[in-house]
């Protein structure tokens, strides 16, 4: 069962949250997962993510173990932005037009 921990609203629009799993094991003590996920919801409907983002993920033998590993990296605005940049594929800047045409070749004819 996945227990939300934390949650806190981003602010664009939002949330970020930490979930915590408990991950029994048969012949092992429990460990437990967790993990930080964004939803950005913002004006636009292009804005919002259809399914939370993770972008933090970690392991531990105790929640609280788990919760103190992600907890800085859920409280930096910074770290979520560049996160998001990096797992949203629109987000980053496309490249210029014509750019890397210089190193393709070109097509040869194909005789009959």
């Amino acid at each position: 069962m996945t227990e939300r921990v934390y949650v806190r609203k981003l602010p664009g629009g939002g949330y970020v949250a930490i979930d915590i799993t408990r991950v029994r094991r048969v012949f092992r003590r429990s460990r437990y997962r967790g993990a930080v996920v964004v939803e950005r919801r913002s004006a636009g409907a292009a804005q919002r993510t259809l399914h939370p983002l993770v972008v933090a993920e970690a392991s531990g033998a105790t929640a609280e173990s788990v919760l103190r590993a992600l907890l800085p990296a859920a409280e930096c605005n910074p770290a979520i932005g560049s996160a998001l940049l990096r797992r949203t594929p629109g987000a980053l800047p496309r490249s210029p037009i014509g750019a890397g045409l210089a190193h393709r070749r070109a097509p040869t004819a194909v005789r009959a």
